[in-house]
């Protein structure tokens, strides 16, 4: 192939790629508050007890003092599930009370990180269900927020294998 015939292939395939990336743009949806004050209140739900349901399935019987043994991951997991628990009731009050998309758009995007870490930490230590499932729900519930603050939906999270 000739310098200038690979110069043409690369340029085609960087504006096929540069297409893909413009339809792949964000699908956004007009503000409508009832609807994502509805969805804030669901997600809320969806979030109630997570904390307290890992803690009675792994039998460890709820808040353990310092020094306890715990391990350094379970500490951390059960700060990201007291704070996405709070986060969520957070949001759903603040979109009840009339909050727009301006005042609420870092808490959506403080939800979605939480997720994503605890996602993290529970792989890592092999629980998977039903607390995984009660994190899938309300993430199925958060990618259903996103459109209305115009922010595109990460990728899917990876299965444990």
């Amino acid at each position: 192939m000739s310098p200038r015939t690979r110069t043409l292939a690369v340029l085609v395939a960087a504006l096929l790629v540069a297409s893909l990336a413009l339809g792949a743009q964000v699908q956004t949806k007009a503000w409508d508050q009832a609807a994502v004050a509805k969805l804030g209140a669901d997600l809320a739900k969806s979030c109630i007890g997570l904390y307290d349901e890992y803690y009675d399935e792994q039998g460890v019987g709820g808040q353990s003092d310092p020094g306890s043994g715990d391990s350094p991951e379970n500490w951390s997991l059960g700060y990201k599930l007291r704070r996405i628990e709070e986060q969520t009731e957070s949001l759903a009050g603040a979109l009840a009370a009339g909050k727009g998309k301006n005042q609420t758009m870092h808490q959506v995007e403080d939800i979605g990180e939480l997720a994503d870490d605890i996602r993290v930490i529970l792989q890592r230590m092999f629980v998977q269900i039903p607390l995984q499932k009660r994190l899938d729900d309300a993430r199925a519930i958060w990618l259903q927020i996103l459109p209305y603050y115009g922010i595109a939906p990460p990728a899917p999270p990876s299965k444990p294998s």
